[in-house]
């Protein structure tokens, strides 16, 4: 089985301000940060977006121009067409709290009749910290081709693994960075972790 883990940083980050990808944390980067993690679970690993980024090792693609700018389904799309695997273990640039644990869990989640694996935490999905098989490629460039652009619409195709908090040591580490005030979440993390006894 042949894992590839993707690093969608193709958001153009309008309401964070500036690109997310080169956010500073924890002396390194979001982009940085999700690259590692996904290099200690995966086979190989590729960044999907609109600039090219320099790291070892990886594979920056730009969106298929045939859907670029149609948001992260496109950039599933173009990682499948461009990055031969067998699943795809995704994550989004502005989730920098994801660690190698989450990783793991999802990929304990695989179920081979089953083509995708989606945390679910408190009631909200997360398709872009998730895995796809190779064979929902059709199905993406459908819904692309009709512009049905929202991943739950293409969530509501697969039949997913659904996995829950139960299934992650911490599930308070899906947090998404979307406004620059989100940021304040890092510090409350950074907190927890060094005063293990509080709340």
């Amino acid at each position: 089985m042949k894992l590839a883990g993707i690093v969608l940083a193709g958001g153009q980050s309008r309401r964070f301000g500036s690109d997310k990808a080169l956010e500073p944390y924890k002396n390194s980067t979001f982009l940085e940060l999700a690259l590692n993690n996904l290099k200690a679970v995966t086979d190989v690993v590729a960044v999907i977006g609109r600039t090219d980024y320099s790291a070892e090792n990886v594979q920056f693609i730009r969106d298929h121009a045939k859907y670029r700018g149609m948001g992260p389904l496109a950039g599933l799309y173009t990682a499948m067409k461009e990055v031969q695997a067998e699943w795809y273990l995704v994550l989004a640039c502005d989730m920098p709290l994801i660690d190698q644990d989450i990783l793991s869990a999802l990929l304990s989640g695989i179920n081979e009749k089953q083509p995708a694996v989606i945390p679910v935490i408190d009631g909200k999905y997360h398709p872009l910290c998730a895995l796809y098989h190779c064979t929902v490629l059709p199905e993406i460039e459908r819904l692309l081709d009709l512009r049905e652009l929202k991943m739950m619409t293409l969530m509501d195709q697969l039949n997913p693994v659904y996995l829950n908090e139960s299934n992650f040591k911490n599930s308070g580490r899906f947090a998404n960075m979307n406004r620059r005030e989100d940021l304040m979440i890092l510090g409350e993390q950074s907190h927890k972790k060094s005063n293990p006894g509080m709340g």
